[in-house]
C-alpha cells in the first residue's frame, strides 16, 4: 500500500516544490522507492523542474495532464489516467504533471458540487487509487 506525503504550505516560495522534488528523488534514486510527484500546483514548477516546458507542452497536448483528470470528472466522463502519467523522470520517478490552466478549476468544482462537497475533494484519490495499486507505487 502506497503512502502520501505532502508538502503544504499556504505562503509562496518556502521551498515546498524543491523540498517535494528533491526528496522524491533521493527516495527512489537512493533508497529504491518507486515514486509518482503529482503536481497540484498551477504553477507548474514540479512539472518544470522534472521535465522541459517543450515535452511538457507535447505531452500536455497529446496525452493530457492533472488538469484532464478534474475535467473528465466535471463532464462525468471516464478518462485513461494511467496514460497522463510521465514515466521515469531523471531515471527514477514518475510524474502527473500540472497545467497552467489548472487554476480556475477549484471554481468549476465548487460550481458543479459546492464549496464543501466531499465529492469534489475527493477526486484525486478516488481516480488516481487503481492506478497507483496497479504500478504499485511505494509513495
Amino acid at each position: 500500500m502506497s503512502k502520501i506525503v505532502s508538502f503544504i504550505n499556504y505562503k509562496g516560495g518556502v521551498g515546498k516544490t524543491t523540498l517535494a522534488v528533491e526528496t522524491a528523488v533521493t527516495l527512489a534514486k537512493e533508497h529504491g522507492f518507486k515514486v509518482l510527484v503529482i503536481d497540484l500546483d498551477p504553477q507548474t514548477n514540479a512539472t518544470f523542474y522534472l521535465v522541459d516546458e517543450k515535452h511538457w507542452e507535447q505531452w500536455a497536448e497529446e496525452r493530457g495532464s492533472l488538469k484532464d483528470i478534474f475535467d473528465a470528472a466535471i463532464a462525468e466522463e471516464t478518462l485513461d489516467i494511467g496514460n497522463l502519467i510521465m514515466e521515469n523522470r531523471f531515471d527514477c520517478v514518475d510524474l502527473l504533471p500540472s497545467h497552467l490552466e489548472l487554476l480556475p478549476v477549484d471554481l468549476k468544482l465548487a460550481g458543479k458540487w459546492g464549496a464543501e462537497s466531499s465529492e469534489a475533494k475527493m477526486i484525486i484519490k478516488d481516480n488516481l487509487g487503481p492506478v497507483i495499486d496497479e504500478r504499485d507505487y511505494d509513495l
